[in-house]
């Protein structure tokens, strides 16, 4: 009977405290991230110009990393390219 009742018995959990870093600080905290506030998708330019070739583009909701503030116009990488977008079309931590 004593061993079915150990068997039965759950172990217990052991919990480690998880020290914070600033590296995970920044992770979770959309630091030097935007996310694309379009309906569509968000043109990826090689200037800072409106009328610039477009290189690429960022669906409505994709992350993309940014590198560069400007007042108009940011510089970002998503995936292999980078270029610039009209801020005014990107979510940051800031807004």
């Amino acid at each position: 009977m004593e061993s079915d009742q150990l068997l039965a018995a759950t172990p217990s959990q052991i919990v480690f405290p998880v020290e914070e870093t600033e590296e995970q600080d920044s992770l979770t905290g959309y630091e030097n991230q935007g996310i694309a506030d379009v309906s569509d998708y968000l043109n990826i330019r090689e200037e800072a110009q409106d009328n610039a070739a477009v290189i690429g583009r960022i669906p409505a909701d994709g992350i993309c990393e940014i590198l560069e503030e400007g007042e108009t116009w940011f510089l970002i990488r998503y995936g292999d390219v980078e270029g610039y977008v009209n801020g005014v079309f990107l979510r940051t931590g800031e807004d």
